[in-house]
């Protein structure tokens, strides 16, 4: 196990410990008006007038470093009507400004083990080295005893909207780490470019790289979090300098 991670996950343990767990929204730090949580909604549910500059939102963020990437309003709508599935699952939205009504998103669902095999090649494809390490995540995972997981898809911010610190990311996350500890599940996976800035900040909060693959010259890094209730004592609880201070402490291991 990376060090770093360990002692990441121990420190925000103690910090934490005298800090309770309210259910969703009814914490002290609670997410402002800004964002929008659409809970167990299909996005086939989505009012009209948010799927058009949400899906503006993605091509734009999506065609810049470090993805590179041309997606059509398509196989936007055909993914997300995918991954909005699930034991559990939801979709947050940043408000913005006339230029960009929808200026970050994120989304995630509570899935089983099972589940992992068809929603990452869904994604990444289905190359025998995808599979191989999907299948070896599902038996880490089992090893584990786990059943049900976490799976956090993008969070995406447009450009001039990235100066929200900690509160942006707090707010995005906030809602899906809450009500997964409320269902039961406690363990988190998530991927990212190996070279976006998520993953640095993912193993401050100690998310640990597990494995990595390789699509279309890209390597695609996942990140594993055994236990989330001391982020969401953390988020629940605990202001933004602090935090900052915390991070900074970390960053130093």
């Amino acid at each position: 196990m990376n060090l770093k991670c360990l002692l990441t996950r121990v420190v925000l343990k103690l910090t934490t410990f005298i800090f309770p767990i309210y259910k969703p929204g009814k914490s002290p730090i609670r997410i402002p008006s800004e964002y929008i949580v659409f809970s167990n909604l299909p996005f086939d549910k989505i009012p009209n007038h948010i799927v058009d500059p949400l899906i503006k939102a993605y091509q734009n963020i999506f065609a810049r470093e470090p993805w590179n990437e041309k997606w059509t309003k398509q196989e936007i709508i055909s993914k997300l009507k995918k991954e909005l599935s699930g034991d559990y699952f939801y979709l947050v939205l940043m408000k913005g400004d006339k230029e960009w009504p929808v200026a970050a998103l994120h989304w995630g669902a509570i899935i089983t083990v099972d589940d992992l095999l068809e929603r990452i090649t869904y994604v990444l494809g289905e190359e025998t080295e995808i599979i191989k390490k999907t299948k070896w995540l599902e038996i880490f995972l089992e090893k584990k005893g786990v059943k049900r997981i976490l799976f956090l898809d993008d969070v995406l911010i447009v450009k001039n909207f990235r100066h929200g610190g900690v509160n942006r990311i707090r707010f995005l996350f906030l809602h899906g780490i809450e009500k997964s500890v409320e269902e039961g599940v406690k363990k988190v996976i998530f991927w990212t470019n190996s070279k976006s800035k998520a993953l640095s900040f993912a193993t401050l909060m100690g998310f640990e790289p597990i494995l990595t693959v390789k699509v279309n010259n890209k390597k695609i890094v996942f990140l594993y979090h055994p236990n989330i209730r001391p982020l969401v004592k953390l988020s629940q609880n605990i202001g933004p300098k602090r935090i900052k201070t915390m991070m900074k402490l970390i960053s130093n291991f």
